[in-house]
């Protein structure tokens, strides 16, 4: 090659360069908090769906008790309300699927 290409594929590879850092600066955004400040979150899960899932246990007054949340289309769910558990771990997401292991309790054993 001569010295005419190499400063050519100099140029376009800083134009290239200008145009890619162009594109991330104009990009936006923004955070917003999902997860209950209440609630000890933990063990976060993002699919490749956008579907985001974890782990919360109540900071104060019920007790060990654990739930499972999701948050899909702006929407947040306690997935295991209803359910008695304790001890939820092991999550996983497929998809727009969500799995646990979790220990199911009798109502009356002194765990709410």
């Amino acid at each position: 090659m001569n010295k005419h290409h190499n400063a050519t594929y100099k140029r376009i590879a800083m134009v290239a360069v200008a145009l890619c850092a162009g594109a991330f600066a104009q990009a936006d955004f923004s955070i917003q908090q999902i997860a209950d400040p209440d609630f000890l979150n933990r063990d976060p899960v993002i699919s490749e769906t956008g579907v985001v899932a974890w782990h919360g246990m109540r900071l104060q007054g019920t007790g060990q008790r654990s739930h499972v949340f999701a948050h899909q289309n702006a929407e947040k769910k306690i997935l295991t309300q209803h359910i008695p558990t304790w001890g939820n771990s092991s999550l996983h997401i497929n998809g727009d699927r969500i799995s646990w292991v979790s220990h199911l309790h009798e109502r009356g054993e002194g765990r709410t």
